[in-house]
Parts: structure tokens; sequence; C-alpha cells
């Protein structure tokens, strides 16, 4: 009987532990409330997705990815394993900061900014992914745009 109470009592716990995950939160970011929305897992990364307001993949026109990466993989080895990420979205760093990094891109006539930083979860360090649509405008931010939105990016805090 007590070791009954007691398994019961740990698997309770693991699921408490689980639902309580960081990521699933909300957070404000350029003025909305961006809500978790999916997570991806793959080997030692896991993506956690997120849309104004809970918004559809499919109709969403911006979303936040945060990429959450096993401890097993060093910080200096993140550039190479995000090389998939940042041909997709086309990013390219601003100077020589690898984890700051914007970009422009274009499918099916639709056109995308897209910019990457890292940012801090409850004391540790994930990198994020802003990908907005400007619809078939081909609309590219400045210099200070795009360095006020990497610095709010970097600056996410999870309600």
């Amino acid at each position: 009987m007590k070791k009954t109470i007691i398994i019961v009592l740990l698997v309770s716990l693991a699921m408490v532990i689980v639902s309580c995950s960081p990521f699933k939160k909300e957070f404000d970011f350029d003025g909305v409330v961006f809500s978790y929305t999916q997570k991806m897992s793959g080997g030692e990364i896991t993506n956690h997705f997120y849309t104004p307001n809970g918004e559809s993949f499919t109709t969403a026109t911006r979303f936040i990815q945060i990429i959450e990466v096993s401890d097993k993989i060093p910080k200096e080895e993140w550039p190479d394993r995000f090389i998939p990420l940042y041909k997709q979205y086309n990013l390219q760093p601003m100077g020589d900061n690898v984890f700051k990094l914007t970009g422009r891109n274009e499918k099916s006539g639709l056109f995308f900014n897209s910019y990457a930083a890292l940012v801090n979860v409850n004391g540790s360090e994930y990198m994020a992914f802003y990908i907005n649509s400007t619809g078939t405008e081909q609309a590219e931010k400045s210099e200070p745009e795009k360095i006020d939105i990497l610095y709010e990016l970097q600056m996410i805090k999870f309600h």
C-alpha cells in the first residue's frame, strides 16, 4: 500500500513538473501577446512555437520559434546546428555576432523579414527566431529598426 502511494505521488509530481514548463506560457512582443501553440522535438533540440494570441499557423502572419538545445551541445556549436534554419530564413549575422541575425526571404510570392537572437528563460539561454510576413511587399526594415526588434526579442519575459 505504501509503495502504491509513493508511486502515485512520484507520478503526480512528475506530471506537475512537466506541465510547469517555462515555455508553455505567454509573453508580450511588439505590442501583442504571443501564446504557446506547438512543440516539436527531435533529438537534442526542441522547438517551441508562438503566434499572436495563439492564432493558427495556417493564418498567422508572424511567429516566434524558441529553440531549446540539450545541455550536451556547447553554445559554441549552436550556430553550426542552426545552419538549416539560417538558410531557410536567409539569416545573416549583424556584424561579428553569430547570435544576432537578420534576413529577408521570399516564398511563393510572399516576403518575410527574419530575426534571431539569444533569449533568457529562467536563467538559461535559448535561441529565438522571429519571422514576420510582409505579404507581397518587399518591406525591409532600416538598421536601427532591426536593432530595436532584436533587442525586444532578447528581452522577452514570460508571464
